[in-house]
């Protein structure tokens, strides 16, 4: 709008040189130019025309605007940044700028964006508001940016569990390098896992690369560890483990240490890696608290300071390294399994240690027993150690001019060190705060009285030898080791234990077998002794196994004998179904001992159904088999082994109901064996034991 000042009686006239429109007339109108040009007016009235006003008239033409945006994360791993940047066109000196993610405005008003929590198909824009006074397309909006975004696979994973990502270093303490799952979706983590979380070292490539290391300026820990890709300790650097181990990946433990921690049974797989350090301080306080679920190996050090460490599978192998060193374990922490030294070439402490459940005179019970053993090789030489608080397997322990050599008289039947080297060498055998009166049988001849100067170590060579030695006077916490070396050879393994060299020493004290056999209807119950020691007499008990025991005989004992003494009684009053037999042994101070309870089901024989017992069971050399309802014909009688291979065959014919033969099998090694008798018709098995 252009407009000159009225004059009464005046007649204005207006003219534009470029391309426009004059609206109006009079002093005041309106111009719409599309080109620059020249506005004039003049001003007529009677007494002539004035000069012509001008004004120069510059017309701009109108800005397109726009904006493109671009990232270089895309595509991307979830919790890395994610930089945008927008490139505005005609924006003008103070545009606005608002970005949207999934049509939801976001960010603040700047030209760049970045969010760290995208996920896969997530969408970005961004509207520009150009400042610029002409324009056209103002505002505008950008291109999109659809995500690619790679997660971890959520297999296994529970609300809480922490994944690796590595996105920013290897730094296990950097909690940027951690994804958090809720359960249905991940975020990156604000703080490190603490030893509540359970954590997973996962590959999903091609995120992840940065493998895991732990610093060394505070200990990392967790609860679960599954190692699916790498995992690498630090020099110096301690990881604690409150709950399982699973590498399916690679573990490098260079010179860092791994502490278990947990308080519940933990597992440990170890996909053939090695430890460099390893602590044990677990407080489970059970059975076993550590279950190796294969070999595990290491090659710094171990020890041992709670928790019992066991395995999974009886063959697997607890191995130091040539170089490795142990403590010795503690009463609640040890390896109850084979410990192998590899290379070993001087004295080394075996932490070695068993859970076993038996009756030793005081009733049937757990014994936690911590059992080290130290080997001294004349070579080097790889040995191997696994401790029985056991009689099972075990040579024939009771005395016998050919069963020891002078000096020995007597051997334990409580426990014995499996030893298995390729060099001659020198043991120490160890007991650790428990009795060595009630636990070990050391005693005599009262049930306190520590004969220390009688106790030497044994070995089995064909026969009982003495290896000499001096025993510590130490009470609890003892040892012993041999004056001279155990010879191995080309054998290979040797039976060690502790033995005796004087007649007083009773060692040991304790049933060599109480079973039950049928006799058509009532069961014959028979007991066998070794020695006894101010044994008074014993008490028989019977139950249905829904009534108390109550006393069916009390037979006299020996008193005092080192020799095999055989009990027994009939019982013609059996119940219907399973009969069930205790046995106590009182001595001739009033201490009673409980043995274990036996069982035994005679109504098959009533019923015409066939019976086969054996005894004596366990037996040594000859093994008497009874078989009772048995059909007329030919049938065979065989023994397995515990790998299922047949170890005896005997085919016999039976002439009557009853059968009756012996099996000579003094060839055999001592072991639990299947004994089964099979016609056309039927099938029967029985467990019998070699001793």
């Amino acid at each position: 709008t252009y407009s000159v000042t009225n004059v009464a009686g005046v007649t204005y006239n207006w003219a534009f040189s470029g391309t426009g429109t004059i609206t109006g007339s009079g002093n005041s109108i309106s111009l719409s130019a599309t080109t620059s040009g020249t506005l004039s007016v003049t001003a007529s009235n009677s007494c002539g025309t004035s000069t012509a006003r001008t004004q120069a008239i510059t017309v701009n033409p109108n800005l397109p605007v726009s904006v493109t945006i671009a990232t270089t994360s895309n595509p991307t791993c979830y919790g890395v940044e994610a930089v945008f940047t927008a490139t505005p066109t005609n924006a003008g000196g103070t545009p606005i700028y608002q970005w949207r993610l999934n049509g939801s405005n976001i960010g603040s008003n700047l030209p760049y964006y970045s969010n760290t929590s995208l996920v896969n198909d997530d969408i970005i824009t961004c509207i520009l508001t150009s400042s610029e006074t002409c324009t056209s397309g103002n505002p505008a909006t950008s291109n999109t940016i659809t995500m690619s975004v790679t997660t971890p696979a959520s297999t296994g994973l529970t609300d809480g569990d922490y994944i690796w990502s590595g996105n920013t270093s290897t730094d296990w303490e950097n909690a940027s390098n951690w994804l958090v799952y809720s359960g249905s979706a991940f975020t990156v983590a604000t703080v490190i896992p603490d030893n509540t979380k359970n954590v997973f070292l996962r590959d999903y490539s091609p995120c992840a690369s940065n493998i895991s290391t732990t610093s060394v300026s505070n200990p990392a820990e967790c609860n679960n560890i599954t190692i699916e890709t790498g995992l690498n300790l630090s020099n110096a650097s301690q990881l604690n483990v409150y709950g399982n181990w699973t590498n399916s990946g690679t573990f490098n433990a260079n010179q860092g240490l791994v502490n278990f921690r947990g308080s519940n049974i933990q597992t440990i797989t170890t996909n053939g890696d090695s430890f460099y350090d390893i602590s044990f301080n677990n407080t489970n306080a059970g059975n076993i608290d550590i279950k190796l679920m294969e070999d595990i190996r290491v090659t710094h050090s171990a020890n041992f300071t709670n928790g019992i460490v066991g395995f999974e599978n009886t063959i697997r192998k607890f191995i130091f390294e040539s170089s490795a060193t142990s403590n010795e374990g503690t009463t609640t922490s040890f390896v109850d399994g084979i410990v192998e030294k590899q290379n070993q070439t001087a004295a080394f402490t075996f932490p070695t240690g068993d859970v076993n459940t038996r009756d030793i005179g005081d009733g049937i019970q757990t014994y936690k027993i911590s059992a080290p053993f130290t080997a001294n090789p004349e070579a080097s030489t790889t040995v191997s150690v696994l401790y029985l608080f056991s009689n099972q397997g075990l040579n024939e322990w009771w005395y016998h001019d050919w069963t020891h050599e002078a000096p020995l008289t007597h051997t334990s039947d409580r426990e014995y060190w499996l030893v298995n080297s390729g060099s001659d060498l020198q043991a120490t055998l160890y007991w650790r705060d428990n009795n060595p009166c009630s636990t070990h049988d050391f005693c005599s001849p009262g049930p306190t009285d520590f004969e220390s100067t009688q106790l030497t170590v044994a070995y089995w060579d064909n026969i009982w030898k003495d290896a000499g030695g001096t025993a510590t006077t130490n009470y609890q916490n003892g040892y012993i080791t041999s004056s001279t070396n155990i010879p191995f050879g080309a054998k290979g393994v040797k039976q060690i234990t502790f033995g005796a060299k004087g007649s007083d020493m009773p060692l040991p004290v304790e049933l060599v077998d109480f079973s039950a056999t049928c006799l058509k209807t009532s069961a014959n119950i028979h007991w066998q002794t070794a020695t006894e020691t101010n044994n008074d007499y014993f008490i028989l008990e019977k139950s249905n196994g829904k009534d108390e025991f109550y006393e069916i005989a009390r037979i006299k004992g020996a008193g005092n004998s080192n020799q095999l003494v055989d009990y027994q009684f009939v019982d013609d009053k059996m119940f219907s179904g399973d009969n069930y037999y205790r046995l106590i042994q009182v001595d001739y101070d009033g201490k009673v001992n409980v043995h274990n309870i036996i069982s035994l089901n005679c109504d098959g024989y009533a019923k015409g159904q066939s019976i086969m017992y054996a005894y004596p069971n366990p037996f040594k050399d000859e093994l008497n088999v009874v078989i009772e309802n048995i059909d007329e014909g030919e049938f065979t009688i065989e023994l397995f082994d515990d790998l299922g291979r047949v170890v005896y065959l005997e085919k016999c014919t039976a002439t009557s109901s009853d059968y009756r033969t012996s099996i000579k099998l003094n060839n055999l090694r001592p072991a639990v064996y299947n004994l089964r008798s099979r016609t056309e018709e039927n099938v029967l098995n029985i467990r019998v034991v070699k001793k």
